[in-house]
């Protein structure tokens, strides 16, 4: 047999998801300026990487030429390879 519930136990269940909608509501509600911020400034990140593409792009497609082609003169490891970029990650990143 099912179980039925008596109205004490309907209203408090009814009361505590109208009490968690309105929680969510107003959390939302106080997260919206701050998450309009983040996304502006992520905006302007992704803008500013993509405008340093085309020069850093030549770049990488000659070191993925070389990697691909010619293994003599490459680097053996691709984790030597990252490590080599790595400060042109860094000025990407502070670029962003």
């Amino acid at each position: 047999m099912a179980r039925q519930l008596t109205f004490a136990q309907s209203f408090k269940f009814v009361t505590g998801i109208a009490l968690a909608g309105m929680g969510l509501y107003i959390l939302s509600a106080a997260l919206a300026g701050p998450l309009a911020v983040f996304t502006s400034l992520l905006g302007v990140a992704v803008r500013e990487a993509l405008g340093q593409l085309p020069s850093i792009l030549p770049v990488v497609l000659q070191a993925a030429k070389r990697f691909t082609f010619d293994h003599r003169q490459s680097s053996p490891c691709p984790l030597q390879m990252l490590v080599s970029c790595w400060p042109l990650l860094l000025v990407l990143a502070g670029a962003a």
